[in-house]
């Protein structure tokens, strides 16, 4: 944690320790400092996937309700594009080539 906690104090846009430091709040039961820390990461990148989770955690688990419908709604359009994009990224395309065959005609 003190790893993690050092990493976003020199380095406030990195997302990757701001989402590892919420995960190890919500572990401790810290719910409140992960929820501060979800919405610091999402600050700084809102399609982090794992920021909106951490947040949409904490939420529950301190009783804020009011936002998650518009948060799980986010959530759910981040992985619609992420899929999306996967899915873009890992189509191939046939390209066809003469035959050939067909060359000496």
């Amino acid at each position: 944690m003190a790893a993690a906690r050092k990493a976003a104090r020199l380095r406030p846009e990195l997302v990757s320790a701001r989402d590892t430091l919420a995960k190890l709040y919500l572990q401790a039961g810290k719910d409140e400092l992960a929820v501060q820390e979800s919405r610091e990461s999402f600050r700084y990148d809102p399609d982090d996937q794992v920021a909106l989770y951490h947040l949409i955690v904490g939420l529950r688990k301190t009783g804020h309700k009011t936002e998650l419908p518009a948060l799980l709604k986010r959530l759910a359009e981040l992985r619609e594009k992420a899929t999306r994009e996967e899915g873009e990224h890992n189509r191939y395309k046939l390209v066809e080539q003469p035959d050939p065959g067909e060359s000496q005609k």
